[in-house]
């Protein structure tokens, strides 16, 4: 028992997978598309965000002090709202996450192909596809340890340019070129909300951490405190980050579509423009890790559960869910090969919201059955930071487009039939079997 406890990802290796998770392409890409915006407000809207996200991540971090074992969102959606409400959370939480994790890839190959231009033609591309996909999953497949280090090395990779790039960008800082409007009345609302939602999709990330509690040693006591510090950490970052473009590129930030590389370009010249478009790819990279070991838990929490056949959830050699692993890896390479990615991608917007709305009713629930002596203050943040959350979520719901919606909550449907043909099989095979 103690080897599988060593086996299993300490403090740091969650905090890590945490920020990992989080920290994607988009933060490199994110000050110009914000800066255009909200032009003098980006800051502010930058600020909003992150309490918007902290009250979210919070119920997160309040329902997985719970629970030691994998599932997340479906797990908390289940012991909350019983096994229908779960089934489809559940569902759609691996469903959402192969398609994540496709395109994902899929933006990997498309930013290769800036080094190697034949990359996008075929069969290379799809050759990519495959073997990267594989590749991780193999990688899976031999245990968390292999995974645990490589997401490791990866994020600290991805981190080390990153902060180099602030510590030096807050040193050269011209803070008195800076004009900052914090009135939100000098902008259209829409595109103070357009921006605000825009940010909130690159801080998404965090539930993933929930998902795969059971991997964890200590998890109630960890995956919490993981949980919030990662969303504190890249937040911060990502403010400096906007304030150093802000300070170098004034006003061509708008029009720039990798402002930190231009910036880096003005500090250290064409090398440094590589060295964080080489960065960029590295971050890419780990998100492609971080998905390949959280996905397939969706698949085991449901198989435990006997909600999708049992087997799925069976582990192999090296105490992994082979068969999930697998069934996740295929559908994952067929959707990257042959999905339609920009209507995917705006299914797994909306999508992670029903997730998140979710959990704000579920840390409501949990919180009032335990039976646990509490003060005025800790009976107060348990029932206003989820509706916090709640409210961040249908303001944030409110600036997505009807078509967004539309999609979004459709893929709730994708369950229903599976729900009830598990229901029907499960039912035949309880009555077949011999009375004892």
């Amino acid at each position: 028992m103690e080897s599988k406890s060593l086996n299993k990802m300490g403090f740091f290796s969650t905090l890590l997978l945490g920020i990992n998770g989080i920290i994607g392409s988009g933060i490199f890409l994110l000050p110009g598309q914000v800066a255009s915006l909200a032009p003098r407000s980006s800051l502010l809207v930058y600020a909003l965000v992150t309490v918007l996200v902290l009250t979210i991540a919070w119920s997160f971090a309040r329902c997985s002090s719970f629970f030691d074992k994998n599932g997340g969102a479906y797990l908390y959606a289940k012991e909350a709202f019983g096994t229908f409400i779960g089934f489809e959370i559940g569902v759609m939480r691996w469903a959402i996450g192969i398609i994540a994790w496709s395109t994902i890839t899929v933006a990997f190959v498309t930013a290769l192909h800036t080094i190697w231009p034949f990359l996008l033609e075929e069969p290379y591309r799809s050759s990519l596809i495959i073997f990267l996909i594989t590749l991780l999953s193999l990688i899976n497949i031999l245990g968390v340890t292999w995974i645990k280090r490589l997401n490791n090395i990866v994020t600290i990779a991805k981190l080390i340019p990153l902060l180099g790039f602030v510590i030096i960008g807050l040193f050269f800082l011209k803070p008195f070129t800076l004009s900052i409007d914090f009135s939100l009345f000098h902008h259209p609302e829409s595109s103070f909300g357009a921006a605000a939602l825009l940010i909130f999709y690159a801080f998404s990330g965090f539930e993933n951490l929930s998902v795969v509690a059971g991997e964890m040693q200590n998890p109630q006591k960890n995956l919490p405190w993981a949980i919030m510090i990662s969303v504190i950490v890249c937040s911060f970052i990502c403010c400096l980050i906007q304030l150093i473009s802000m300070s170098f590129l004034q006003t061509n930030l708008a029009q720039s579509v990798t402002p930190v590389a231009d910036v880096a370009e003005i500090l250290f010249g064409s090398f440094g423009k590589w060295f964080v478009l080489s960065a960029m790819l590295i971050s890419i990279g780990g998100i492609n890790i971080c998905a390949s070991f959280v996905v397939p838990r969706s698949a085991e929490a449901l198989a435990n559960d006997e909600i999708i056949p049992k087997w799925i959830a069976k582990h192999g050699r090296f105490d992994t869910p082979v068969y999930a692993i697998l069934f996740t890896c295929f559908f994952t390479t067929l959707v990257a090969l042959f999905g339609s990615f920009t209507q995917l991608a705006t299914i797994s917007v909306i999508a992670r919201f029903v997730q998140y709305t979710s959990t704000c009713l579920a840390a409501l629930v949990l919180s009032k059955r335990v039976k646990k002596e509490k003060n005025f203050f800790q009976k107060a943040i348990e029932v206003v930071l989820p509706l916090m959350g709640l409210l961040s979520i249908v303001w944030l719901v409110s600036q997505a487009s009807l078509s967004q919606i539309y999609w979004g909550l459709g893929a709730l449907l994708l369950g229903l039939p599976l729900y009830f043909i598990q229901k029907i099989v499960k039912k035949r095979e309880a009555s077949s079997s011999p009375l004892l």
